[in-house]
C-alpha cells in the first residue's frame, strides 16, 4: 500500500507447488497488516516503521508464477490495485 510517502510492502515468502488448475472466479481472503511503513524482510532485519496516518491510499495485490500449457510452462503476472480510505 502506497500514498502520501508512505509505503508498505509485505510478500509471502516463495515456495514451489505442484501446477494445478485454478478454475475462473472469485476467491474472496483477508490478510493481517500492522498498519505501519516497512519494505519487507531482509537480509539486515529491517525494522518497521511509523504507523500510517489516516488519508487515501493505493492498495495493491500482486501474484506470480507459472501455468501449465501444452507448450509447458509458461509465467504469469496478476495484479490489481484499489482506492482505500484509511481512518483510525
Amino acid at each position: 500500500m502506497r500514498g502520501g510517502g508512505e509505503i508498505t510492502t509485505e510478500a509471502s515468502p516463495p515456495h514451489e507447488n505442484p501446477a494445478r488448475t485454478i478454475e475462473k472466479g472469485v476467491y474472496p481472503l483477508s490478510f493481517e497488516w500492522a498498519g505501519r511503513n516497512w519494505t519487507g524482510p531482509s537480509d539486515f532485519d529491517n525494522p518497521k516503521g511509523h504507523l500510517f496516518p489516516p488519508g487515501s491510499y493505493i492498495l495493491s495485490v500482486r501474484i506470480v508464477g507459472q501455468m501449465e500449457t501444452a507448450d509447458g510452462r509458461k509465467p504469469y503476472d496478476i495484479a490489481k490495485s484499489v482506492a482505500v480510505e484509511l481512518v483510525h
